[in-house]
C-alpha cells in the first residue's frame, strides 16, 4: 500500500537502477524506500550526529555519507547495503578524520575512489581517496583533486549538488 510509504523529509540519492531512494537524514534515521515493493526499510540510526548526503555507489553495494560533527568539521564513511538489515555504526568505515569541512561524497563509476567537497585548506575544491576494492577501507592517503583557489573559479559561492541543510 503506498499511502505506508512516508514522504521523506530529504531524498538525498536513488540507486543506479531506479528501484531504491535513500531518505531520512538531518533529524531522521536513514532509510531506503523501495519503489517496486512499496516498502520502507530502516538503514542507519542517526545515532548522535546527523546524517546527511548518502549516496549509492554503482553497484549499489555500498554507501557514502558525511556526519555532522561541528558547524566547521564533518566525517564522511562509507558501510556496506543489505536491503533487509540496518547496517550499525560500528560498521561505519571512517574514510576522513572528522577535523576538516569534508562533505558530499560521491563514488567513482567502479567504487575504488570516492570524491568529495572540502574547505580544508581555506577553498572549496575537492579530494579523493583511494578505497580497497573489496573492503573499501582507505589506502594511503586522500589527495586534492582540484583546486579551486582563484576567485573567478571560486566555488564558495555556488550551491552544493545536493543541498545540505543544517541539523535543527
Amino acid at each position: 500500500n503506498p499511502s505506508k510509504v512516508r514522504r521523506p523529509t530529504n531524498a538525498w540519492d536513488m540507486s543506479s537502477d531506479g528501484r531504491l531512494m535513500l531518505g531520512g537524514g538531518n533529524t531522521q534515521d536513514l532509510f531506503t524506500l523501495d519503489f517496486e515493493a512499496r516498502a520502507e526499510r530502516l538503514l542507519a540510526k542517526k545515532a548522535q550526529r546527523p546524517i546527511l548526503s548518502p549516496a549509492f555507489s554503482h553497484d549499489i553495494r555500498w554507501i557514502a555519507m558525511h556526519v555532522w560533527i561541528t558547524e566547521f568539521s564533518r566525517q564522511i564513511y562509507v558501510f556496506p547495503f543489505r536491503e533487509k538489515k540496518e547496517t550499525q555504526q560500528e560498521e561505519w568505515i571512517a574514510i576522513t578524520d572528522g577535523k576538516g569541512l569534508d562533505r558530499d561524497p560521491e563514488w567513482s563509476p567502479d567504487g575504488n575512489l570516492l570524491y568529495w567537497q572540502t574547505d580544508r585548506d581555506g577553498f572549496r575544491c575537492y579530494m579523493a581517496q583511494k578505497l580497497d576494492p573489496v573492503t573499501k577501507k582507505p589506502v594511503g592517503a586522500p589527495f586534492f583533486v582540484q583546486h579551486f583557489h582563484d576567485p573567478s573559479r571560486s566555488l564558495l559561492f555556488l550551491p552544493t549538488w545536493r543541498k545540505t541543510s543544517l541539523p535543527s
